[in-house]
């Protein structure tokens, strides 16, 4: 994937969306909430470990209010940004490409922050943390602790103390500026998953490590190519099905190996326990090509098609096409697709998509680049699906499930938004 994840501030300007950016009148409330450990926290990338990307508890910003919306604060960080900020403990938990992570307060003063460095990028400039951090409560030598999980461009992994930003430990999972860490953790069991990348030059051999919250120590380490092979980078995060205590993860081009490699360009299923293998799924011939890989992030949802409740999880791709699958036959390939983009390498230039989509567990919404919509050309789209009969979507049938799009001329692609999403009481809002 040789377009890099996207900077989401690229100038390092740092404005709170759901934590700074809220109704004058409501602000010392929220802050309230948020500090007493209240359900409304959003503690890990894309709220929970199935990556929906939606908190139903919040009920402050709605469609009634999200046009009222003020800016509260911002920081002038001076080093891009592209981590989505977690917040907790009254806390805003958030990383900068300079290789520093942040504890700021809702009221914008700063608590602490720790470098975690940087390392120098084989492509060219140096890199720090590009991975969203998670914040859980375990128990480190005897005592209950809230850590921060987070990665650092030089290719460790780090727990920090959530009140102070001590380092607790720190783990090597590679060559700093070799390997790269644009994925984000996940803790599930007592265990945190994240997988491996690289900036492309040279691909690496990708992979996914199970590690010990306590510890830091490795558990398992899955390689989705064999050994002394390049290829199938794990740039997105790992999902968890918590139900069946099983991963989901996209996987990047292929590299050079002596085999085929039957998991790149693909989607691969894994038991949470130990890494060991359940199945995969590679794009078809057909729907590969140059540098049309995966570089975003599964999302679990559920629909009810020829009246069963299906367990499915989707994933869109740079080829411009989102793909379901259903859990419980991912290896005989999605039950339905839907182009929602061109085609092609440049996500940042408007082509495919690296957004993860997201589920408010009725409808399911996908962004996407360029394409064009009821004869309009569109820099950038969203559709949003739900359960039905035997719909048309968009002239094209696919069971159970009906299709609504919508076009946002501020849009650039679908991994560099121009204006921010947000899911209000099932509409789509910009700001």
């Amino acid at each position: 994937m040789r377009s890099y994840r996207f900077p989401l501030l690229a100038w390092g300007v740092f404005a709170i969306i759901l934590g700074s950016v809220l109704l004058t009148g409501v602000w010392i409330g929220h802050i309230s909430s948020y500090a007493s450990g209240n359900s409304a926290d959003w503690t890990t990338y894309l709220h929970d470990v199935g990556h929906s990307g939606y908190n139903s508890t919040e009920t402050i910003i709605n469609s009634g209010s999200a046009s009222k919306l003020k800016l509260q604060w911002t920081i002038n960080e001076g080093s891009t940004i592209s981590t989505q900020p977690v917040v907790t403990n009254g806390m805003i938990y958030w990383g900068s490409w300079d290789g520093m992570e942040h504890a700021t307060k809702l009221d914008g003063t700063q608590a602490w922050t720790t470098n975690l460095g940087t390392a120098p990028s084989n492509c060219g400039g140096a890199l720090g943390i590009l991975s969203t951090a998670t914040v859980a409560t375990e128990t480190i030598n005897g005592t209950s602790t809230l850590v921060v999980f987070v990665g650092s461009a030089n290719n460790k992994f780090y727990a920090l103390n959530a009140s102070t930003g001590a380092i607790i430990w720190q783990t090597s999972l590679g060559t700093p500026g070799t390997q790269v860490l644009w994925s984000s953790p996940v803790l599930f069991n007592g265990s945190i998953y994240i997988g491996i990348a690289s900036n492309d030059c040279p691909l690496v051999q990708g992979q996914v490590f199970q590690l010990n919250a306590t510890t830091g120590v490795i558990q398992n380490t899955f390689n989705v190519v064999p050994n002394g092979c390049q290829g199938a980078s794990v740039w997105g995060t790992v999902t968890v099905d918590t139900n069946n205590s099983t991963l989901y993860f996209a996987t990047g081009n292929p590299g050079s190996c002596s085999q085929a490699e039957t998991m790149a360009d693909g989607v691969v299923q894994l038991n949470a326990s130990n890494l060991t293998f359940k199945s995969s799924w590679q794009i078809p011939p057909a729907q590969q090509g140059n540098d049309l890989d995966f570089g975003s992030t599964p999302t679990l949802f559920t629909a009810t098609i020829g009246g069963t409740v299906h367990h499915l999880f989707g994933v869109a791709g740079k080829n411009g096409i989102y793909y379901a699958f259903d859990e419980a036959n991912v290896s005989q390939g999605p039950v339905w697709s839907l182009t929602i983009a061109r085609s092609g390498a440049g996500p940042e230039s408007g082509d495919g998509s690296v957004s993860p989509s997201a589920w408010d567990g009725t409808n399911l919404y996908v962004g996407g680049g360029a394409t064009t919509i009821n004869g309009q050309s569109c820099q950038g789209g969203f559709t949003r699906t739900e359960p039905c009969h035997r719909r048309y979507c968009l002239g094209t049938m696919y069971d159970g499930w009906a299709c609504y799009r919508g076009c946002h001329a501020r849009s650039r692609s679908s991994g560099c938004w121009r204006g921010n999403r947000y899911l209000v009481d099932g509409h789509i809002r910009w700001a």
